[in-house]
């Protein structure tokens, strides 16, 4: 019992010191929960984004408010190591360069707060004056590779492509940001007519310790070795999954003839420097927005029987493509399917029906959509775009534009496409194409893949529960009844349109629900409870992160087209809404219907609207054998992998280097002085501690 006891008094001890150890640390330091790092990616040839070191980067806090402040610190901050923490001016390519030239810093924070930030006057893009170079039509091409001929994205800072050897966080939460300003900076860093303060001194710890290192082909290799029975895991595909709809539910049994499908395409992604930050309004929403209602008039009543029953005429494809802005990852894995003969994936054997697959000889166009926002502002107009267009193909959208409301016009033919995801399609086929964007040449949107792509730059915002009725979205009707005007006589080859029109209220219902608030009566229409029990209140970002499970915008979506352009089967309820064991040719859909009267009645959708993967063929799990990873024939990023701990901020406060020494001087003294007293009182204990007997 004895053994017993002293274990328990031991455990209870370990017990105690793990709670005093919690508490200490509460009193030493205040972590910041509403953060946004950046994370290290990988593709064949380098690494991008940032890193810390494993316990953290720590430096002395400094807000750099305006350029004076940044000079003090490189010309006579005496407390290097520095934590920027900078405002949305300040942090920009110029102020970032000097910051890694001085090395004086650890560690960056950017304060990026909703409705107080101000979006800079100067122009901000994350991405590549020639987005997703090298991967689209024109790469090999004399006169059009590297954007030659138009640099598309004139306010690139290249910031996202860059490798930073130390942390960058965005700072999202007001409240922590005061702390930050407040009581941290100001109340012991800030100097005092130009002379730097004394000791103690508030800093931050910068935690973004990343796994991967050098390519994406290292990086895969060494998570691929099986050295124990639980490997390393170092990095991850970047990627999601596509979403797309057919009109026709041709099967495995029937035959589906050569160019007879219209793809009409959209991307639904973006990325910025900051994970979970973007929203980005004008790309990918706009285009996104647009293509949902264009699906939504064009499935309606007899609009779609005619498009369905008729042999004659095309079928149309939708498809939201996934991982665009990392080199075309979700439309050249459908380019790889549809010359495999696997797209739509499924399993076919024995006696199972699916839809028949779609190869690049059934596609009769290309209508893709991109940036849209910008052409309701005076003196702008959509322009269709194409590297092979008809004389039909082009009429055929002016005319749908025309009876809409919306002026369409066309570049010089001389023109290259802009970056779109036709372009992997053109690459391995000859097919007519139209994009169809606000930009004539060089984007109109100076914050392309940006944090700063907002709502409101395209008079977007809402300032209520989405009942007013915005610029943008009335803007975005005429738009998107145009593309079904113009997809509808493209399909059926007749030349007047006018009984399809959008409603006004399904844009403006789409656009709030994006990019104010997903927890909407249109969102929660269509979810499955099972499926996702909440909606959020603020807007889910459309980064494109890792294939782990449908991220939820991408869930929404094929929610959304699957009620648009599928059939509503009145005598299904939830239990026996599934389908057939024997035929996979369309999917079915549990939702919980719109609300009345306090409840909802559930409805239960068969639609052709599914999933397919959106990761590079590269990582495929039957693998490309002998692929030359530097070919630049397909996307190969990847993201690294972390540790559950590994992301954190924190402030507290350090003591000058006088008080560390005297502190330690102090301990060790205290300590020997102990020993020696343990000594001598173990050595005395017989005559200190006198044991009396019992009689």
């Amino acid at each position: 019992m004895a053994v017993v006891d002293q274990f328990l008094c031991i455990f209870h001890l370990f017990l105690v010191s793990l709670v005093l150890c919690d508490r200490t640390s509460q009193k030493i330091y205040i972590s910041l929960t509403a953060t946004h790092a950046c994370f290290r990616r990988l593709n064949a040839t380098h690494q991008i984004g940032c890193t810390s070191s494993i316990k953290g980067n720590v430096g002395v806090v400094h807000h750099v408010e305006n350029n004076t402040d940044l000079d003090w610190i490189i010309d006579k901050g005496p407390h290097q190591p520095y934590i920027a923490l900078m405002t949305a001016d300040t942090f920009n390519v110029t102020n970032i360069n000097r910051i890694r030239k001085s090395q004086k810093f650890n560690g960056i924070m950017v304060i990026h707060t909703v409705n107080v930030t101000k979006v800079p006057e100067f122009s901000f893009s994350t991405d590549k004056a020639c987005p997703n170079d090298g991967y689209g039509l024109y790469r090999d091409d004399a006169e059009y590779a590297h954007c030659r001929n138009v640099t598309w994205n004139t306010a690139a800072n290249n910031l996202m492509f860059q490798d930073f050897d130390f942390p960058i966080f965005a700072l999202s939460n007001q409240t922590e940001v005061d702390t930050l300003v407040e009581k941290c900076y100001k109340k012991f860093n800030q100097p005092q007519n130009g002379v730097a303060r004394k000791y103690p001194l508030c800093a931050a710890e910068l935690k973004d310790r990343m796994k991967a290192a050098k390519d994406a082909e290292s990086c895969t290799r060494r998570s691929n070795l099986v050295l124990n029975l639980v490997p390393d895991q170092y990095c991850d595909p970047v990627g999601d999954y596509n979403v797309h709809a057919n009109f026709k539910a041709v099967n495995t049994t029937q035959t589906r003839r050569p160019k007879s499908v219209i793809l009409a395409a959209t991307r639904m992604d973006t990325f910025s420097l900051f994970d979970g930050l973007t929203v980005t309004a004008n790309s990918p929403v706009t285009g996104l927005v647009t293509l949902l209602a264009a699906a939504q008039a064009l499935g309606q009543g007899a609009i779609k029987k005619e498009l369905v029953e008729n042999d004659n005429h095309k079928d149309i494809m939708f498809a939201f493509f996934q991982g665009e802005s990392f080199d075309y990852i979700g439309s050249s894995r459908m380019v790889y399917e549809m010359e495999k003969k696997q797209f739509p994936v499924k399993g076919t054997s024995g006696e199972v029906v699916s839809i028949h697959p779609i190869e690049l000889g059934h596609l009769s166009h290309i209508v893709e959509l991109g940036q849209l926002g910008y052409a309701q502002l005076p003196a702008h107009n959509l322009w269709l775009h194409s590297s092979n267009s008809t004389e039909q193909l082009i009429t055929t959208f002016k005319k749908a534009g025309s009876t809409s409301d919306v002026t369409m016009e066309q570049p010089p033919l001389q023109q290259p496409l802009p970056p779109a995801s036709m372009q992997r399609f053109l690459r391995k086929a000859h097919i007519p194409n139209l994009f169809i964007s606000d930009h004539q040449a060089e984007f109109d949107n100076k914050y392309y893949h940006s944090r700063f792509d907002i709502p409101s730059l395209i008079h977007g915002n809402y300032s209520d529960n989405g009942t007013t009725v915005t610029d943008l979205a009335r803007f975005l009707q005429g738009v998107s009844t145009a593309v079904a005007r113009g997809l509808y006589m493209l399909a059926t080859n007749k030349t007047n349109a006018s009984n399809i029109q959008v409603e006004t209220s399904t844009v403006n219902q789409l656009l709030y629900c994006f990019l104010q608030n997903p927890n909407c009566s249109l969102f929660q229409s269509v979810i499955n409870t099972t499926k996702l029990s909440k909606l959020a209140d603020k807007p889910y970002p459309f980064d494109t992160r890792v294939q782990s499970s449908p991220s939820t915008n991408t869930y929404l979506v094929r929610q959304l087209l699957a009620s648009y352009t599928g059939d509503y089967l009145q005598d299904r309820t939830k239990d026996n809404c599934s389908r057939p064991n024997n035929d996979y040719t369309h999917e079915f859909y549990w939702m919980q219907g719109p609300e009345a009267n306090g409840s909802r009645t559930g409805m239960c959708i068969r639609s052709t609207a599914n999933e397919s993967d959106a990761v590079s063929p590269v990582f495929h799990k039957t693998g490309i054998p002998d692929y030359n990873w530097t070919s630049g024939e397909y996307s190969t990023w990847t993201e690294s992998v972390w540790a559950n701990d590994a992301i954190s901020v924190r402030i507290f406060l350090i003591p000058s280097e006088e008080i560390k020494v005297t502190t330690l001087v102090t301990g060790i003294a205290m300590f020997t002085v102990s020993m020696v007293a343990v000594y001598f009182i173990n050595k005395r204990a017989d005559i200190l501690f006198t044991t009396q007997t019992a009689y």
